[in-house]
C-alpha cells in the first residue's frame, strides 16, 4: 500500500453477495485517495470487519445472505450505534425505504447510481445525511410527520385515567352517553363527568376534538397500505 493508501480515513465496507457489483463498488472507492474500500459477501463477514475494522460507514445490499440487508442493518446499528448504514437496491419502493430507515438505514440507493456520483454520496452519509432517491423522498418525510403527529397525540392523551380511557373509546364507536352508561355499569351522570374531566384534560372543547387524537395517537403508519380512518 502506498504512503497516500496508509493515510486513508474513512473505511466504508461493502457488503453485496453480487461479486461483479461488489468488485466494481470496491475498485471505485478504493481509487478515492480518502477511502478505504472493504469487501464483505454476508452478515457475519459485515459483523465481524464492523467489530474489527471500526468503519464509519456500511453499503448493504438488501438481498444480503443469509436474512436480508434490512436484518444485517439493524445487527449493525445494535452492534456499533455510530456506524452509517445504506441500503443498496436494484429498485427501491416505498415500503423497502421505511423499511430501511425504519433498521437505522441513513437511506438507500439504487444499483444504477452513476459511478462519477457515488464517492461524494459515500462522504456525505458517513457524516450522517440522508440519501434518497428523489421520487421516494417524500414517503419517508410522510413517516416522519406520522411518528410526530402520533407522538405529540399519544402524550396528549396520557393525563386520562383508564376509565376516561374507556369513555374516550366507546364515543369514538359513536356511543351516546346512555350507552356508555350500560356498557360499563356505571350512571350516565358518572358518564357525563368522565366526559367533563376527559375534554379538560386534553384541553380540547368537544368531544369530537377528543376523537380525533385518540386516532391520531392510534393511526396506522403511511407506509402500510389501505390507510383508512373510521367515522367516529
Amino acid at each position: 500500500m502506498s504512503e497516500q493508501g496508509r493515510g486513508r480515513q474513512l473505511t466504508v465496507v461493502i457488503a453485496d453477495g453480487n461479486s461483479v457489483f461488489r468488485s466494481g463498488v470496491v475498485a471505485l472507492l478504493d481509487r478515492e485517495p480518502d477511502m478505504r474500500a472493504v469487501p464483505s459477501t454476508s452478515t457475519e463477514m459485515l459483523l465481524a470487519h464492523v467489530s474489527d475494522l471500526a468503519p464509519a460507514i456500511v453499503l448493504v445490499d438488501v438481498d444480503l445472505p443469509p436474512r436480508g440487508g434490512i436484518d444485517a442493518i439493524a445487527r449493525v446499528k445494535l452492534r456499533a450505534p455510530g456506524v452509517q448504514a445504506v441500503a443498496i437496491a436494484t429498485a427501491p419502493d416505498r415500503a423497502l425505504v421505511l423499511a430501511a430507515v425504519r433498521a437505522g438505514a441513513r437511506g438507500i440507493i439504487e444499483r444504477s447510481v452513476h459511478s462519477g456520483s457515488l464517492a461524494r454520496i459515500v462522504r456525505r452519509a458517513a457524516t450522517g445525511e440522508v440519501t434518497l432517491p428523489r421520487h421516494l423522498l417524500g414517503h419517508v418525510l410522510d413517516e416522519l410527520a406520522w411518528i410526530e403527529r402520533r407522538v405529540d397525540a399519544s402524550a396528549a392523551l396520557s393525563p386520562l385515567s383508564a376509565r376516561e380511557r374507556q369513555v374516550l373509546a366507546l364515543i369514538g364507536e359513536g356511543r351516546r352517553n346512555r350507552e356508555i352508561a350500560e356498557i360499563l355499569s356505571i350512571s350516565e351522570l358518572t358518564v357525563k363527568r368522565h366526559v367533563h374531566n376527559m375534554l379538560e384534560k386534553l384541553r380540547v372543547p368537544t368531544r369530537a376534538a377528543a376523537v380525533s387524537l385518540a386516532v391520531a395517537a392510534t393511526r396506522r403508519p403511511p407506509m402500510e397500505a389501505g390507510l383508512h380512518v373510521g367515522a367516529s
